[in-house]
């Protein structure tokens, strides 16, 4: 009789019991893996916001640009205009490496500088890269000027035996073209990481610019050591008309035969 009445309460309240405290215990590692995956995702996030006058001569409107830098989407849920965040009405989606823009109406009278950030769904806060906008009786203006350029995450070709590495094997040359050309860079090194790479170069005025990205080839088989071209471009800094800041991805041609031999290569020299 007694055998009855424990094993009566060992199926009856016992086992049930282990069975909802093993439940318990799978939900909480689930939640855990979806924290550490939400703080993942966070903190490998990463975008680049820009803001310039959507019209030269209108001092209440603006375009915010946001550039993706990372293998995620992005939406942006909030942008914020000195502390002030404005109704979007719906989030705005960026794909990775892409960007997109936004227009704000701002509030003309008496306030004519504006601090602006995004916020993204991860809860990431940005701040324009080129600082604050302000506009007076001489039109706009704003803080900063430049070119910044990107190495993408984990692209195929950069641990290709190809490349010498795995630092300072980029090099960057910006001239601004004008009467006369005056070179504000010339073979600047950047540096190379596992993760995206970039570098920004601050230039003193918006304009025309030849940009030339080289990376260099290593010694293989018959090529010699060298400096290869994978940019050779002009780019205008069009503010106010456009964004203050120019940014640019390098990209190469995947593959070792016949890029990058000695007799197919436009070979360039930095010291």
């Amino acid at each position: 009789m007694g055998t009855l009445v424990f094993v009566g309460i060992l199926f009856t309240t016992i086992v049930p019991m282990y069975i909802v405290m093993q439940q318990a215990d799978v939900l909480l590692d689930k939640a855990k893996l979806e924290m550490k995956r939400s703080d993942d995702e966070r903190a490998n996030e990463a975008a680049d916001v820009f803001v310039y006058p959507t019209d030269p001569e209108e001092p209440s409107q603006i375009t915010v640009r946001v550039f993706n830098k990372c293998e995620m989407l992005i939406r942006i849920v909030r942008v914020w205009v000195n502390g002030t965040y404005l109704d979007m009405g719906s989030s705005w989606e960026i794909d990775p490496m892409e960007d997109g823009t936004y227009e704000v109406t701002v509030n003309a009278e008496g306030v004519k500088t504006y601090d602006v950030r995004v916020t993204s769904e991860r809860n990431n806060v940005y701040a324009a890269k080129n600082g604050i906008l302000s506009y007076d009786d001489n039109g706009w203006a704003g803080e900063a000027f430049g070119i910044n350029i990107v190495i993408p995450s984990r692209e195929p070709w950069m641990n290709n035996e190809k490349w010498d590495g795995p630092y300072d094997n980029f090099n960057v040359t910006i001239t601004k073209l004008g009467t006369p050309d005056v070179v504000e860079y010339e073979c600047a090194y950047m540096t190379r990481a596992v993760s995206a790479s970039e570098t920004f170069f601050s230039l003193s005025e918006q304009g025309n610019y030849h940009v030339t990205a080289m990376v260099h080839c290593s010694k293989k088989g018959t090529r010699i050591a060298h400096w290869h071209t994978i940019l050779d471009d002009e780019f205008e800094i069009k503010w106010p008309d456009g964004d203050p800041i120019i940014n640019i991805t390098l990209y190469a041609v995947q593959g070792d035969s016949p890029y990058c031999s000695v007799t197919n290569c436009i070979a360039g020299y930095c010291p």
